[in-house]
C-alpha cells in the first residue's frame, strides 16, 4: 500500500496539515462494518490533524489550570486531616475518569493529555487515599 493511503483517502494527496496516528496503534482501521457503507476497496484509516498554536495554548492553561486547581484541596486535606465533607464515590469515579484520559492519551500520544491527566489523577489519588484513611 503506497504511505499516502495511510494518511489520507486513497485518491487524495496528503496536506502538511495532516501526521501519523498515534505511535502505539500506526495503523488503526475503522471497523468492515464502515467499509461495507462507505463502498472502498481500501481500509479507512482514522486521520490526526494538526491544531492551530492558538488551540495549543488554550488547551495547555486549560489542562494547567483545572490540575493545579486540585493542589489547595489536597493541602486542606493534609493540614486538617480531615474529609469527612468529601465524597469517597464521587472522588473515586472522578479520579477513574482521570485514568482513562490519560490512558486515552497514551493511546493517541498526545503528551498534553498524558502528563496533565497523568499528574491530575495522583492528585486526586491522594484525595481519595486521605479520605480512606481520615474518614
Amino acid at each position: 500500500m503506497p504511505r499516502e493511503h495511510f494518511y489520507s483517502a486513497p485518491s487524495t494527496r496528503p496536506t502538511s496539515s495532516l501526521v501519523q496516528c498515534a505511535p502505539l496503534f500506526p495503523r488503526i482501521a475503522l471497523s468492515g462494518i464502515l467499509d461495507r457503507f462507505n463502498r472502498r476497496s481500501q481500509p479507512v484509516f482514522l486521520k490526526v490533524y494538526v491544531l492551530h498554536p492558538s488551540v495549543e495554548i488554550i488547551g495547555a492553561v486549560a489542562a494547567f489550570i483545572t490540575t493545579v486547581g486540585w493542589i489547595p484541596q489536597v493541602a486542606k486535606i493534609a493540614r486538617e486531616r480531615r474529609a469527612g465533607d468529601i465524597s469517597l464515590v464521587t472522588t473515586g469515579v472522578l479520579a477513574f475518569g482521570i485514568l482513562l484520559w490519560a490512558l486515552y492519551g497514551l493511546l493517541i500520544g498526545s503528551w498534553p493529555v498524558i502528563l496533565a491527566n497523568g499528574f491530575t489523577f495522583m492528585l486526586v489519588a491522594a484525595i481519595v487515599a486521605m479520605k480512606l484513611r481520615y474518614g
